[in-house]
């Protein structure tokens, strides 16, 4: 994927029948088409003066015979520029390309003729680790180092082998794991990248980790893209930090016996920083799909059904926009990550609470007392306040999706201290988004460090009572962690810590 960035591709581009002279460079964000024509009525047919319209896709062909495909392109601006002394004039206008297909074939936004999609992202070969994959080995005799060459020389001459030889073997494993879900088939390969640089084995020796998507039936190019983007997010949680797309391709149906493969560019597929994340390591991934392919892929199954839910769909966006952050943390942060909690469905958060039958009454009889009443701001203030007193609040939603993970490793974080610190939480998100009322008893202003530690609770609140509820073994995977590098071990690791910190933090404020 790499290899398009910041190139300029010169052509021609087909544009609605009319030739025209086109630039397409792919900058990520920055990506842009330029396209001009002299002496025809392009764009004046299209567009009414400055009022330029966005296109779902531009088709063109490139010098070298390349098809081109841009899809989703927002207009930027069109020109209309007079050459010489009545000469002619030349027109222009000029786009962002959401998306870059290249290949033999051309594609459209809307047809469903895509039937499969590979891609690789940064650390497959971490999420996918096997060890047994590929090697070197040192120690080989001088014999079977010979019979190797050999045999990969197809001949029988006399072979010189040096005192520092060895041999690198891959042992030909590919398929990972398979997993039926809602997105479509979903399977990881190894691909072995083998390479040896003087007497040393160079950088590119090892294997890089594929996943393939295989749809059911045809679906059209941004459904690729969607389900796509679903499963990427799925890896990035395990890995523990945002991953950028290398490599995508589309396989689309061609009327021949085999399908064509279109590279895919796009200009947000590159855009994480990936600069100040630690050197990662097997052992910091949630899962490990080599110990055990069938959890993996019942944890991924179980995920991506609940993708499905829009609610839990978009809870879930502005949990991840958070966590992929990292290590920048501010004040819309926290209140993001403790609002995600009022987003999830009923199901996933306590019934409607069962009043006492004394209070009950009362708060019936109150909302009979306030709606006779006319209508006014202040009515109304009051009627949804005892609707809000009759519901659960922020504080038990999160107490409840906390629950599930005390219930699994209580002998790592008891449930009283736990439920203090996700009481405190919301408490300092009441303290930004309505200001301080006397009620609260930390100076977040000042301790930073607390609101950081409360931040990254709610966050791991959220996304580890959401794996335990797809199956993820939370308990087999504490035993096995090595490295504090994933964003949930290191909160745990440091929990006690911090606990302590903001225990001696609400003592202090207690007694004042």
């Amino acid at each position: 994927m790499e290899k398009l960035n910041n190139l300029t591709s010169n052509g021609k581009f087909v544009f609605h029948s009319r030739e025209v002279q086109g630039e397409l460079k792919l900058a990520g964000g920055k990506s842009s088409l330029y396209l001009w024509g002299e002496n025809n009525d392009f764009p004046v047919k299209l567009w009414e003066k400055e009022k330029l319209q966005n296109i779902d896709c531009i088709k063109g062909v490139l010098s070298d015979l390349t098809k081109v495909s841009l899809i989703n392109c927002l207009a930027q601006g069109v020109n209309f520029r007079t050459v010489g002394a009545g000469e002619g004039i030349v027109h222009s206008a000029s786009f962002f390309p959401h998306y870059a297909v290249f290949g033999k074939q051309h594609i459209s936004r809307s047809e469903k003729t895509i039937t499969k999609v590979d891609f690789t992202i940064n650390d497959g070969s971490v999420l996918f680790y096997d060890p047994d994959v590929f090697g070197v080995n040192m120690d080989s005799p001088h014999s079977l180092i010979g019979q190797a060459v050999r045999h990969s020389k197809d001949g029988e001459g006399e072979i010189k082998i040096g005192a520092n030889s060895y041999i690198v073997y891959h042992l030909g494993k590919k398929q990972i794991f398979e997993a039926n879900t809602v997105c479509g088939r979903i399977s990881a390969f190894h691909n072995p990248v083998l390479g040896v640089a003087g007497d040393h084995l160079s950088a590119e020796t090892g294997t890089n980790v594929s996943v393939t998507l295989q749809f059911a039936r045809p679906t059209i190019f941004e459904e690729a893209i969607t389900r796509t983007f679903r499963v990427k997010r799925f890896f990035e949680l395990l890995i523990g930090h945002p991953q950028n797309l290398v490599e995508l391709l589309f396989y689309k149906e061609s009327g021949h016996e085999e399908p064509e493969i279109l590279e895919v560019y796009g200009s947000g597929f590159s855009e994480n920083d990936l600069s100040e994340n630690e050197q990662k390591h097997f052992a910091d991934v949630l899962m490990r799909a080599l110990e055990s392919p069938k959890e993996f892929s019942r944890v991924l199954e179980n995920w991506l059904m609940r993708e499905e839910d829009e609610e839990w769909r978009h809870a879930r966006g502005r949990f991840l926009s958070s966590f992929q952050t990292q290590k920048s943390y501010d004040l819309d942060r926290l209140i993001r990550a403790a609002n995600i909690f009022d987003l999830l469905p009923s199901g996933s958060v306590p019934a409607e609470k069962k009043l006492q039958r004394d209070i009950q009454i009362a708060y019936e009889e109150s909302k009979k007392a306030f709606k006779k009443l006319p209508q006014s701001q202040e009515r109304d203030k009051f009627l949804n306040a005892l609707g809000r007193a009759s519901q659960n609040s922020l504080k038990e939603k999160v107490r409840y999706r906390a629950r599930l993970i005390v219930d699994e490793i209580e002998d790592e974080i008891p449930e009283q201290g736990f439920f203090t610190v996700t009481d405190e939480a919301v408490n300092c998100r009441n303290y930004y988004v309505h200001g301080d009322s006397g009620r609260f008893r930390i100076d977040y202003d000042k301790e930073a460090h607390i609101r950081v530690f409360l931040t990254n609770t709610l966050e791991f609140v959220f996304g580890v009572s959401d794996l335990i509820e797809a199956g993820w073994n939370i308990k087999v995977w504490k035993k096995e962690i090595k490295t504090s590098m994933h964003p949930f071990s290191r909160y745990l690791d440091n929990y006690e810590e911090n606990w302590q910190r903001l225990e001696k933090c609400l003592l202090k404020k207690s007694r004042t």
